[in-house]
């Protein structure tokens, strides 16, 4: 028989899939210590309601004897864009119009305002 050496390495994949178990002990590790930990479970609560996607920061807790803060610049900003949006539609239903009357076609009924009362007609 001839003289096989022992492989002293383990094989590509095998080291591969080591390396990735101690990745998965090492980050539920961290995981497990991050879950007692009060502030980051109340920051993760924060961004699963959706602050990080309006672009909004978090809700903090106000510090005591602190008074409570008035209508916060971002309600006022959402109204505003609101209102913006709400101009955008109206220009855009009066373009098509104008284009409508210029082509010769009759135009198209008016669609009622949000909140408006109906014509009794």
């Amino acid at each position: 028989m001839a003289d096989e050496k022992p492989n002293p390495d383990p094989p590509l994949v095998e080291r591969w899939l080591a390396e990735q178990q101690q990745w998965q002990r090492t980050l539920l590790t961290y995981l497990d210590s991050m879950v007692k930990n009060d502030d980051f479970l109340t920051h993760i609560g924060n961004a699963m309601r959706g602050s990080l996607l309006a672009g909004k920061p978090y809700p903090t807790t106000p510090a005591p004897g602190a008074a409570a803060p008035e209508t916060p610049a971002d309600d006022k900003l959402d109204q505003i864009l609101f209102a913006l949006r709400q101009l955008e539609g109206q220009v855009q239903d009066l373009r098509l119009s104008v284009e409508e009357i210029r082509s010769g076609k009759k135009p198209r009924a008016k669609r009622p305002e949000p909140g408006a009362p109906k014509d009794p007609q």
